[in-house]
């Protein structure tokens, strides 16, 4: 735990700073062992991490979940500790998220844990499926090839996945470039045809009519729309 303090010494003054403790009295000797008489000691207030407060921006990639998965499923079919084995692949992880994820299971698992139990407390890292092919890999004791399956399937899922992006980037474009192109011709070119039907006293299409109502509805009541969407 993080505690603040305010302590005083005779050649430094009044001094500030923090320390990390237990309890508020392991804080004081921490205060004492560095020379400075306490005045105040309070617990710090910390912000939680980013990945707490804005779970769906800090995920770990499939990709690395598969990674995960096969070294897991490697390491322990040739007789690894499942603690080592953590321990390795938590200094190796580069996602941040997926490194605290790992940390925290091997605490988990320190205090008699099983795997399953771990990974069912990160929920935003592994979901469901993964936590049950766990459990059956460990009532089996055939973890290692239940966590081989998990990776294949990922795999497989993520090679979906892609083909639909894949799929539907085209699409998405002609979409996009239409939609601006249809701005450009309401904005810059209606505008001076508008003045020649005016000038000729002819009536606009229906076409015309119902795409000006739809820009001009859209223009005045802007911020509703853009808060409703």
């Amino acid at each position: 735990m993080l505690f603040r303090y305010e302590a005083y010494s005779r050649h430094a003054g009044i001094v500030r700073g923090r320390v990390e403790a237990q309890d508020r009295a392991e804080a004081h000797a921490l205060v004492l062992q560095q020379g400075y008489k306490p005045l105040k000691i309070a617990p710090a207030r910390r912000l939680p991490p980013m990945e707490d407060l804005f779970p769906s921006l800090f995920t770990v990639p499939t990709p690395d979940l598969v990674r995960l998965a096969r070294q897991l499923a490697t390491m322990l079919a040739s007789g690894g500790s499942l603690l080592r084995v953590l321990a390795l692949l938590q200094r190796e992880a580069r996602n941040p998220l997926l490194r605290r994820t790992l940390s925290a299971i091997a605490k988990t698992l320190d205090q008699g844990g099983s795997l399953s139990t771990a990974l069912a407390q990160h929920p935003q890292v592994f979901s469901p499926l993964f936590v049950s092919v766990v459990r059956a890999g460990e009532h089996t004791g055939r973890l290692a090839p239940a966590l081989e399956h998990m990776a294949d399937m990922l795999e497989r899922e993520h090679q979906a996945r892609q083909k639909v992006v894949r799929a539907l980037t085209y699409p998405a474009l002609i979409t996009g470039l239409s939609a601006l192109t249809l701005g450009v011709l309401v904005t810059v070119a209606l505008p001076p045809l508008l003045k020649v039907f005016d000038q000729m006293g002819a009536s606009l299409p229906l076409a015309t009519r119902l795409i000006l109502g739809l820009v001009t509805g859209a223009r005045e009541h802007f911020l509703p729309l853009f808060l409703g969407a």
